[in-house]
């Protein structure tokens, strides 16, 4: 597996928990004491928490490493994109969805 491959497995590991525990990425930024640019980061792959980040978030979430690093849910890389786009949709006003709607209508064509 590729590096980049785990960092965006642990962001979506780290916001399903997040999303489950009912944290908001700003009061779990809170709890941690960082700021949530870097923590979304984290969230999308973009970057790796340190050791002893990722223990306090595990901590806060009331998770274990297991729950962390167990990928088998992820099959392949084409699956982590689409959860990452469904996340991203999710996140979405109403209106905004319809526009995305919209543009994939376009690009179907």
């Amino acid at each position: 597996m590729k590096n980049k491959d785990r960092k965006t497995l642990i962001g979506l590991k780290v916001r399903k928990y997040r999303k489950k525990r009912g944290y908001t990425q700003e009061k779990l930024c809170e709890l941690l004491n960082i700021d949530v640019s870097s923590f979304s980061d984290l969230e999308n792959g973009k970057v790796s928490p340190s050791v002893d980040k990722l223990c306090d978030i595990m901590a806060i979430l009331k998770i274990n490493p297991y729950d962390l690093f167990d990928f088998i849910e992820y099959e392949d890389i084409q699956e982590i994109q689409d959860n990452i786009l469904i996340e991203k949709i999710k996140s979405l006003s109403q209106k905004d969805k319809k526009k995305v709607l919209g543009l994939i209508e376009l690009i179907k064509k």
